[in-house]
Order: structure tokens, then C-alpha cells, then sequence
């Protein structure tokens, strides 16, 4: 586990640079429970891994901002000549709501970003546990790269993407049906892993933006993505195997004289 350091806070969040005394002494009894939140979302296992694999440096700098983020957002700040401090008697300098809204929601989205950034990383060099990621949109940054907003057109980080959670879940619920289930299982459980394979890759890009138009109430890109799967069935054994392909492709019956199941009109 990371240990506070006061200077590795003031690296890791500039904003907090000249904090006053309170600030730090705030940040530094949350760092533990900040280290316990980013290993337990991520399990304690990739926690180490990311430490040891990608590097220590992107880890230490989510937790002092995640860290920062909980302690901001516990105090009450003023906004002093040098930096930020806690209200009391001794601040001369008038609060500023507004500055410190912003550096509220500047620890939030750069958290965000950093979290994304880690698992992205991790994934690259490291095959997640199966069932790690369970979505074609496992993070925020995955929504504002295919252009999925909030309903109001805000980007979509952590406190977005909350709020995405159930929107994203019934359309690739609906798009697993289109596409098959298996081959639908197939393109999540490759996020996972550290390979590229051109037609699961260009498969999921379109599956991506394929939810993204269903959410938003448009309906020419899944007839896309069923396109590009017909056109690379071969390539894709997960759809040309399935029973949804099969009944995309089934003859329909014909009434013969000839046929062992004819019948009388």
C-alpha cells in the first residue's frame, strides 16, 4: 500500500499546492480510505498488478486525487491569496464559492479520467479475470470516444455514467439479441484481453456505436453492424453458429405435394 507524503500531494494535485496545514492533514486521513475505494473497485489483486505491471506512478496520482476529491469535498474552503484553506477566524481573504466549485469538479473529472486510463492500460498488458468486464461500455471514457452523452449532452464521467448504467444495459440487451448472444458474449469478453483480432475490433466498434444510436432513438446502425456481420460471417464462428443466424437464414416452409408434412388446405 502508499504511504502520504505532503510533497507527493502537492506533485500529484497542483491545485493543492499551497493548501494550508488543514487541507493536507484533511487529505492525508482520507489516503487510506482512497487506497481501500480504487483497490476495491479495481480488486485487490489488479491493484497490485497495476503497481507492479503498469507502474506505480499513475496509481499514486489517482489515489492522492481521489483522496483530495473526498477531503474538498468534506471541508469548507476558502479561497485565500495562496491557495485554499479551511474557513475560520484567521482567513483574510473573501470565499470564493465559485473557484472552489471548480477545483471541486476538476478533482472529479481528472479522477475519472485517471481511473479510465489505468484500466485501459492494464488491459493492454494484462488478460483481466473473466467476468471483469461485463460491457461494450465498461468505462466513461469509452462513452465520450463513441460520442454517447447524458440526455442533456453533458461528457460522461464517473457521476454520468451512473446514470448511463441501465440506458446502456437494455440496448445491448437489444443488440445481443440482433447480433446473437454468443457473438455479443464473444466481443465483451475480448475487452478482456490484450489481443486484436481486425474483425472482432471493427465488429465492436460497430456495436458500439450501434447502441449509441438505439439510445438516442435511431435505427440505421444496427441494419450496419448486421451488414458487416453477414459480409465476415466466416471470420466470426460465434454468429455463424448461432440460432439467431440460423433463423435470419432459414428457408420458409413450402406446402409440397411431395413433402412428408403436406397438408390439406
Amino acid at each position: 500500500m502508499l504511504n502520504f507524503n505532503k510533497s507527493q500531494l502537492e506533485r500529484y494535485v497542483p491545485a493543492l499546492r499551497s493548501a494550508s496545514v488543514e487541507v493536507s492533514e484533511r487529505v492525508n486521513s482520507l489516503f487510506l480510505p482512497a487506497q481501500r475505494r480504487v483497490a476495491s473497485a479495481l480488486g485487490f489483486a489488479l491493484f497490485d498488478t497495476l503497481a507492479e505491471i503498469v507502474g506505480g506512478e499513475r496509481l499514486a496520482e489517482l489515489v492522492y486525487n481521489e483522496a483530495a476529491l473526498q477531503s474538498v469535498a468534506s471541508l469548507d474552503l476558502v479561497a485565500t491569496a495562496t491557495g485554499f484553506g479551511v474557513v475560520s477566524n484567521q482567513n483574510v481573504a473573501p470565499a470564493s464559492a465559485h473557484r472552489v466549485e471548480n477545483l471541486k469538479e476538476a478533482l472529479r473529472i481528472h479522477t475519472s479520467e485517471l481511473r479510465d486510463d489505468l484500466l485501459v492500460e492494464l488491459i493492454q498488458v494484462e488478460e483481466l479475470p473473466r467476468g471483469f468486464i461485463q460491457s461494450l461500455f465498461f468505462c466513461p471514457s469509452v462513452c465520450r470516444a463513441y460520442g454517447l452523452t447524458t440526455a442533456g449532452g453533458e461528457l460522461v464521467y464517473d457521476r454520468e455514467f451512473l446514470a448511463l448504467v441501465n440506458p446502456i444495459r437494455k440496448a445491448e440487451e437489444a443488440l445481443a439479441k440482433i447480433i446473437s448472444p454468443e457473438l455479443w458474449s464473444e466481443l465483451v469478453r475480448r475487452l478482456s484481453r490484450p489481443e486484436l483480432n481486425d474483425t472482432y475490433h471493427e465488429a465492436t466498434q460497430m456495436a458500439r456505436y450501434a447502441v449509441v444510436a438505439m439510445i438516442k432513438g435511431e435505427t440505421a446502425r444496427p441494419d450496419l453492424l448486421l451488414q458487416f456481420l453477414e459480409a465476415n460471417v466466416e471470420h466470426l464462428p460465434e454468429y455463424r453458429n448461432s440460432s439467431t443466424y440460423k433463423a435470419y437464414h432459414s428457408k420458409p416452409y413450402e406446402n409440397e405435394e411431395d413433402s412428408p408434412a403436406y397438408f390439406f388446405h
